[in-house]
């Protein structure tokens, strides 16, 4: 008896562990970003990209301009949303919720994320420090909050079992959620821009799915420009601007320590001279 008990839990714990590749949120995670993947990839073989799929908000510098950018876009963004939404919501639904509990809140992120990017993009961001991390750690505090405090409220009257002290239960965990998603995308947002400084280049990597990468020779850097808000100052970030000899300027928003940059690839640039000169 002892043998087969044994032997029985020995079968449930293989079972249980084969079902952790599709009941685990991490799991999902790397199968979703393995799939995407693997599909840009055989489209990129066959001449193909999924870079339509790849939409932001443009600059815009009047309320018109982002409309008309956002018409024109529709079909894109829906796109987008439309596979966000079959891959979450297999995703959640092989994880045990609730579609029409779990589309719905989708939907509101979704919308809240393309407004704060949109309001990034608006000319005057950098300006009023209306730029998409900080809009949306700030939204995740403020939405974060009450929900703390529902649920703070709620343990000391849970003993009640009301449908109020439920309510108030789901709600704060709700905004509690929603706070943390927010938070996310902010310091997302924030890391999306990567920039190195070698013996021989600058490189700088922008965007997290649709990647943007630049190169420049030293010899080529005619200039390291940086603009830095009040904010900017406070927090420790600014906006570099590269100019190479016959190019166009490139910037870059929202770079950590833009000061220090600018000095490394200054120092760089005398390095390579003096290697040179000898």
């Amino acid at each position: 008896m002892a043998t087969d008990a044994q032997a029985t839990g020995d079968i449930l714990r293989k079972s249980s562990n084969r079902n952790d590749f599709l009941r685990k949120e991490d799991w999902w995670a790397v199968w979703l970003g393995l799939g995407l993947t693997v599909t840009a990839v055989l489209l990129f073989l066959q001449g193909g990209s999924i870079k339509w799929l790849a939409v932001t908000p443009k600059k815009w510098s009047a309320v018109a301009e982002t409309v008309a950018d956002l018409r024109a876009s529709t079909p894109r963004y829906l796109a987008l949303f439309a596979l966000w939404a079959v891959l979450f919501g297999v995703g959640a639904r092989a994880l045990g919720w609730k579609l029409r509990e779990f589309l719905p809140s989708f939907v509101f992120l979704y919308v809240i994320s393309l407004l704060i990017f949109t309001l990034g993009q608006w000319n005057q961001a950098d300006h009023y420090n209306l730029e998409p991390p900080l809009v949306a750690l700030l939204l995740g505090l403020l939405i974060g909050l009450p929900g703390l405090a529902l649920l703070v409220r709620f343990s000391t009257v849970a003993s009640s079992k009301s449908v109020t002290s439920e309510s108030m239960m789901v709600g704060g965990a709700a905004l509690l959620v929603f706070a943390l998603v927010c938070i996310a995308l902010g310091i997302l947002s924030r890391n999306a821009t990567e920039m190195t400084v070698t013996n021989k280049r600058v490189v700088a990597k922008v965007g997290v799915f649709a990647r943007r990468t630049i190169e420049m020779l030293l010899s080529r850097v005619e200039s390291i420009g940086v603009e830095e808000t009040l904010m900017g100052r406070l927090l420790g970030y600014g906006k570099v601007i590269v100019r190479g000899t016959g190019g166009t300027p490139e910037s870059f928003d929202k770079i950590a320590d833009p000061l220090d940059f600018r000095t490394q690839v200054q120092q760089q640039i005398e390095n390579s001279q003096e290697r040179a000169r000898s």
